[in-house]
């Protein structure tokens, strides 16, 4: 069965499990995520793990999603969640060299 982004059966499918679904899924919204990400990391390596980890979430979450949603909109509030956990990483990596630097030029 071929889909498109604009079936009403995608959503169904997708929250089903069905790889089909998933891949026109990753395909329709990967370019729009992938910049979301890029903006706000900044690096291109980071936006690609952020977009990776974006459709593992999704696709982990999938049995949630309701008929009436919009999934572009789903998927970039994930995307958001995502960024921010990795703001949120760098934050308290970069605190700890902080503290580290602080406890050696002691």
């Amino acid at each position: 069965m071929v889909m498109s982004i604009d079936d009403p059966r995608l959503v169904e499918s997708f929250r089903a499990g069905e790889n089909e679904a998933f891949e026109v899924l990753v395909r329709a919204h990967r370019p729009a995520l992938y910049r979301h990400a890029l903006r706000r990391l900044t690096d291109h390596a980071s936006a690609e793990d952020a977009v990776q980890e974006t459709f593992a979430r999704a696709y982990r979450s999938r049995a949630r999603v309701g008929d009436d949603w919009r999934l572009s909109a789903w998927l970039h509030q994930i995307m958001a969640n995502v960024c921010i956990d990795e703001a949120n990483r760098r934050d308290r990596k970069s605190t700890r060299l902080n503290s580290s630097h602080e406890w050696i030029s002691r």
